[in-house]
């Protein structure tokens, strides 16, 4: 048996034990002993996943050339692993094919683990989701004192968008965080009153990374290793902040130009800026994530329920966005996820807690429609149709 085939093998094998434990392994068996059963059901789930692990496998090749920019794909059902694969190439210079190890700047799926560390913070005492902002950084003007920790987690805080402000100033060739945050502070102006309004807001993500540094005492990214990545065993996981952490199976990303050449677009001046983004991961560290998400690791429930609780305005409209992650729906089923995009890279997480189902896609070139081929993937494991096209966008930065 070849190492493709056992490696096929084995994931056929869990995708039939999840299917099971998730109560689509198939009819029952009458007159059997319950041993009996089991087994005839397992065959059962075996056969019916034999084909949706290779439908997926087919729908990526389909998408995906080997020797261009591609992907890394990680679909789990009841917490296991059903597929992970990489298709394509990493780096277009060296020829580096993308693997399960291959670290993939997150983008905006970064701001659930933002988030994660402001919660981690309130479960200790060490601020309150309606410390306003002030309380944190007193050279905001008077309006941050309506500004609360809660608006910045819902993106309802009214603050300027950094990226616009910075292309408008002198700011410095390589922008930092705190950069960021007293650029904000010295504007003599909210765009809409706290609550008031839904408006994605990249700036409130550094925010809340800063109030993070200034609570701890520490980097975001050192807080996020000692308390987040570090006590669930995501070893490859980091913030890529300006100490420019090591990244061994570092991913660059790309945009096709004119006449087919893939262009190298990876290096940005605000690329050190931490919280809106910056996370680097890899499959193996997001399998260790979904996880944690199922067995409600670190967080109290109350804080977990919280996270996953749409946000309303003040008027009391939903705004369908929880602490990191949008609220959406799959099929009349809710889903918890989120998409990324920031230079070439399109990534999303897509969860659906009723099929116990999670699906990573990190795509490392512009143009991967990261969300619709997580949905696709989605339907071919619950043996759906569709035209892999419901959903939002592929994220924010």
């Amino acid at each position: 048996m070849t190492c493709f085939r056992a490696v096929r093998v084995a994931l056929v094998a869990v995708l039939a034990l999840a299917l099971a434990k998730s109560g689509t392994a198939g009819p029952g068996f009458p007159n059997t002993t319950p041993q009996e059963a089991t087994a005839a059901r397992s065959d059962s789930a075996a056969r019916d996943a034999a084909p949706r692990i290779e439908a997926i496998d087919k729908f990526l090749k389909g998408l995906l050339a080997d020797d261009e920019p591609g992907a890394a794909v990680l679909v789990m059902r009841g917490g296991e692993v059903v597929h992970e694969a990489g298709y394509g190439i990493g780096d277009v210079k060296k020829k580096t094919p993308i693997t399960r190890l291959s670290q993939f700047r997150l983008a905006s799926v970064s701001k659930h683990f933002t988030a994660t560390c402001i919660l981690l913070l309130a479960q200790e005492g060490e601020l309150a989701l309606d410390d306003s902002l002030r309380e944190h950084f007193p050279d905001f003007p008077d309006y941050a004192d309506a500004i609360q920790i809660r608006h910045l987690l819902h993106h309802t805080s009214g603050l300027k968008d950094y990226m616009g402000l910075f292309a408008a100033s002198l700011a410095p060739a390589e922008p930092t965080s705190l950069d960021t945050v007293a650029l904000l502070a010295e504007q003599d102006s909210l765009r809409f009153g706290p609550g008031q309004k839904f408006e994605y807001s990249n700036s409130g993500y550094v925010t809340l990374a800063a109030i993070a540094e200034h609570v701890s005492g520490q980097t975001l990214a050192d807080f996020a290793r000692e308390h987040l990545f570090g006590p669930l065993g995501m070893e490859w996981s980091v913030y890529h902040d300006d100490q420019r952490p090591a990244l061994p199976h570092r991913v660059r990303s790309y945009r096709r130009r004119a006449g087919g050449r893939w262009q190298d677009i990876d290096d940005h001046r605000l690329n050190v800026i931490v919280g809106d983004g910056a996370v680097y991961t890899n499959l193996v560290d997001m399998a260790r994530w979904v996880r944690a998400l199922d067995a409600g690791t670190l967080l109290s429930e109350e804080l977990r329920t919280e996270a996953v609780t749409s946000g309303r305005l003040v008027d009391g409209t939903e705004t369908g966005y929880g602490y990191g992650w949008q609220l959406g729906k799959f099929g009349g089923r809710p889903t918890i996820e989120h998409g990324g995009g920031w230079v070439g890279f399109r990534t999303y997480l897509l969860r659906i807690p009723s099929e116990k189902l999670a699906v990573v896609l990190l795509a490392n070139f512009a143009g991967a429609a990261s969300n619709r081929w997580a949905r696709e993937i989605a339907r071919i494991v619950l043996g759906e149709a569709g035209d892999g096209q419901e959903g939002g966008d592929d994220g924010g930065r």
